[in-house]
């Protein structure tokens, strides 16, 4: 008897594991603002300039994203998508250039960029001062090592 009790639970655990899993990366993304973005922002078929992976980011009620963002620079835009393993429901979204307000940011430890999304706000992206600026260089075809970031007022 303790033997088919053990297996049945060995075989429940990858279900079981899989929709806590499945249920804590939802709850992060509507944390986040993430399914508003993919609403109000729909992702476009546009070649990037510059794509920088594995970027930290701070959106929505304090959800951290640690290396689990891809942000792309694209010629009429940013794309910003978030790792498939953290985010399997979040697709990525497209902001235009001119839905972008860059807001410099400071911290204890770094210097950090808010990128608020529309007007009126449809939801936030804090990144670290240098990734914006190498996005900024992106979207203008520059080198990717400006001296100052895009900021607008």
């Amino acid at each position: 008897m303790k033997v088919w009790l053990v297996a049945g639970l060995a075989m429940l655990f990858p279900i079981a594991f899989t929709a806590l899993w499945l249920g804590i990366t939802s709850l992060l993304g509507l944390l986040g603002g993430w399914p508003v973005l993919m609403r109000r922002y729909p992702d476009r078929d546009e070649a990037p300039s510059l794509r920088l992976d594995s970027q930290y980011g701070r959106m929505g009620v304090g959800v951290e994203l640690r290396g689990a963002l891809s942000l792309s620079a694209c010629p009429s835009g940013l794309r910003v998508a978030i790792s498939r393993f953290l985010g399997p429901f979040s697709k990525p979204f497209f902001v235009p250039w001119s839905e972008i307000v860059a807001e410099p940011k400071k911290n204890l430890f770094a210097h950090l960029v808010r990128l608020q999304f529309g007007e009126p706000e449809a939801g936030a992206l804090i990144v670290y001062a240098k990734t914006w600026e190498r996005l900024a260089a992106g979207r203008r075809g520059e080198p990717t090592t400006p001296s100052a970031p895009l900021v607008s007022a």
